[in-house]
């Protein structure tokens, strides 16, 4: 039975696909081993040391589990591409691949998510790439974002956020299929993010230490989610957990750190 999950798996693994950048290495760790910054970082603020995106030929493998749909548990591979331009801007790119249940639409088989490394749990473009058994064309989206605070469009940066602040965001989506040119853009959603502060946490027998804790909500038409992400300095998300607020879907999102380096 095919499962249509563009949605709830999107919230988890779209909006906050971005995954750490670290050489660290899961595999020389030593049970709840620590993943220790050298410095003692000011948690009054989101720093920069954060927000991180994976490079070039770096990869992670994020489980997914997830509640309220038949099968419970996904896989993914988050690999960095690097640089990437897209309608004529400069991104950097993540390639989201399937491992193991984990399902997007009938014809997905690959996700690219296009970011800056000033907001990692917010994608500004995406491709859809189809099964290249089908006569399916891949899907194109681009994002443009209106700060609420000011009304100025804007691209979206959270660098320096402090202690329980917020900002958000009108999100306007633009669409195209094939070599077809974007549509117009339409209003789809907001998006606000809250910087709650440091946490030491453990994520798969690894202990990363003074990890941004962030919230980010979405309030669409349609659907609305709510998130906590945990974004370790010098390796960037480590874990999320992800409920609906209007359907019973809840689940998390978590790496033990790099699987290939560049």
């Amino acid at each position: 039975m095919k499962i249509k999950l563009a949605g709830s798996v999107m919230a988890l693994a779209s909006i906050l696909t971005a995954c750490g950048g670290s050489s660290h290495d899961p595999a020389a760790t030593n049970g709840a081993a620590a993943s220790q910054p050298a410095t003692q970082y000011d948690a009054s603020t989101l720093g920069a040391e954060c927000l991180v995106l994976p490079a070039a030929g770096q990869k992670l493998q994020f489980s997914m589990y997830m509640n309220g749909v038949p099968a419970s548990f996904y896989s993914a591979d988050f690999k960095g591409v690097g640089p990437m331009s897209f309608e004529g801007a400069d991104y950097q790119g993540i390639e989201i691949d399937a491992v193991s249940g984990f399902f997007y639409t009938a014809n997905d088989v690959k996700q690219t998510a296009l970011f800056k490394p000033e907001a990692p749990m917010i994608p500004l473009a995406a491709i859809s790439h189809m099964d290249p058994g089908t006569t399916a064309d891949d899907k194109r989206y681009r994002y443009t974002f209106q700060d609420e605070a000011t009304g100025k469009f804007v691209t979206p940066d959270v660098t320096g956020l402090p202690l329980n602040a917020s900002r958000t965001y009108a999100v306007y989506q633009e669409r195209g299929v094939g070599g077809a040119p974007l549509s117009a853009p339409e209003k789809g959603t907001d998006v606000t993010v809250t910087y709650l502060g440091r946490e030491d946490i453990t994520v798969r027998g690894v202990a990363y230490r003074q990890a941004c804790k962030v919230d980010v909500a979405t309030n669409g038409k349609l659907r609305q989610y709510r998130a906590t992400a945990w974004l370790a300095p010098q390796h960037g998300i480590v874990k999320v957990e992800a409920r609906s607020l209007n359907k019973p879907v809840s689940g998390y999102l978590e790496t033990s750190g790099l699987i290939s380096a560049k």
